[in-house]
């Protein structure tokens, strides 16, 4: 599922111009309300705290992961390509294999808050 501030135009062109709209289920845009309360919608609807990670750039992403007790992994300004990439070949490994919250976690936040400053 994609969660974003974004609108759903937006998104749906941008995923699928990206040809990555077939790995989500469903996509929720600015027009379904803020983030928090989406996550809290679908947390109530079964998906497990523990196997869901926010992946955003911005203190109200953040925000919105600590509010509903999922992990969240930054993409930090200035350093996009460079978060991306360790997401895919490090950190999705350790979220998939139970190891990311934590240090791990705390650490890529630390980062992340102190170039937001």
């Amino acid at each position: 599922v994609c969660v974003s501030e974004a609108n759903m135009d937006t998104l749906e062109k941008e995923w699928g111009d990206n040809d990555i709209r077939k790995y989500v289920k469903a996509i929720y845009g600015q027009e379904a309300g803020i983030p928090d309360n989406t996550i809290e919608k679908l947390i109530a609807k079964g998906y497990d705290k523990d196997k869901v990670i926010m992946i955003g750039d911005s203190p109200n992403d953040l925000e919105a992961a600590k509010a509903n007790g999922i992990s969240f992994f930054p993409i930090v300004v200035g350093q996009e390509a460079e978060s991306w990439a360790q997401y895919i070949y490090e950190a999705s490994t350790k979220f998939l294999e139970g190891e990311y919250k934590g240090e791990y976690e705390n650490n890529l936040i630390d980062i992340f808050e102190k170039v937001l400053e």
